[in-house]
């Protein structure tokens, strides 16, 4: 049998092998079950290895049924191989099963002692990596908050996974509108294109390359009520992680805040919203 195809309990099997060396084949599953109290459904699942042994209590009854000492039933269901037991069956050598028996206790609890060890040590550094994880994101999570360009995070289904003040300010977005798509976030905000054509949020760059999954960028701008238009410039990136598509990141900076910092001409831009037209005199 492969490992692919090991059952799950081995040492059931194991206790089965013992019941039919003992009993031969001149008696059917279905009486040594009957014999046994228990459904003959369960017996065949413990033939076959797809449930765990029986407890103490049972164990007892069938050395009964099988006719033979109790700790030559206890041994098998410890993991001692059956073919192994047989000999000392006939032998009627109850101290060397006994012996047999505490050496599988032994044996089952050093492993199970040496499991719990390499769980708790496997524990421990999660939780470290848990404890790195979280002050990173924390850190992160401040220092995008603090950033004076706009920056989106979208998750692969196009729901907003973050927006910081600056995007939330951008946008008229509320810091608890998350998990959702950014249109349904916008509250009575128009985005225009350089002709001052209204589009729709699914032509942010964000939701572009979200469907291209290429790296894309666009200039427009952005206007809300009782706020001045502003000018932006948005790039958007997707993101994976190893070969999978998990989102999109889009970075979008104020063009009189890009002007501003190479030598304040932005008022000077002919598409700039915050322009202020002379009257003709």
């Amino acid at each position: 049998m492969s490992d692919k195809d090991e059952p799950p309990h081995p040492i059931s099997r194991n206790l089965y092998e013992l019941i039919r060396a003992t009993l031969g084949h001149d008696v059917s599953d279905n009486e040594i079950a009957r014999r046994w109290h228990i459904d003959a459904r369960v017996f065949n699942d413990l033939k076959h290895g797809r449930i765990a042994v029986p407890r103490i209590e049972r164990l007892r009854d069938l050395a009964e049924v099988v006719g033979i000492n109790e700790h030559f039933i206890y041994a098998a269901a410890a993991g001692v191989p059956a073919a192994k037991l047989m000999t000392l069956i006939r032998r009627q050598d109850v101290s060397a099963a006994v012996g047999l028996l505490v050496g599988a206790t032994h044996r089952a609890k050093t492993e199970l002692r040496q499991t719990e060890e390499q769980l708790t040590s496997a524990h421990k550094e999660i939780e470290k990596m848990s404890v790195e994880l979280e002050l990173k994101s924390a850190q992160l999570h401040a220092l995008v908050e603090q950033l004076v360009v706009a920056v989106l995070t979208l998750d692969a289904a196009g729901n907003v996974v973050h927006l910081n003040q600056t995007g939330r300010d951008l946008f008229g977005v509320e810091e608890t509108s998350f998990g959702i798509p950014l249109s349904v976030a916008m509250t009575g905000t128009v985005l225009l294109d350089l002709e001052g054509q209204p589009f729709d949020s699914t032509q942010l760059p964000s939701y572009t390359a979200l469907r291209t999954r290429q790296a894309t960028k666009r200039v427009f701008s952005v206007h809300r009520p009782g706020t001045k238009g502003r000018l932006v410039a948005g790039t958007a990136t997707p993101m994976k992680a190893g070969k999978r598509f998990i989102g999109v990141v889009s970075v979008l900076r104020d063009i009189e805040d890009i002007l501003t910092a190479v030598g304040g001409i932005g008022l000077d831009m002919p598409h700039h919203p915050g322009k202020k037209r002379r009257k003709k005199k």
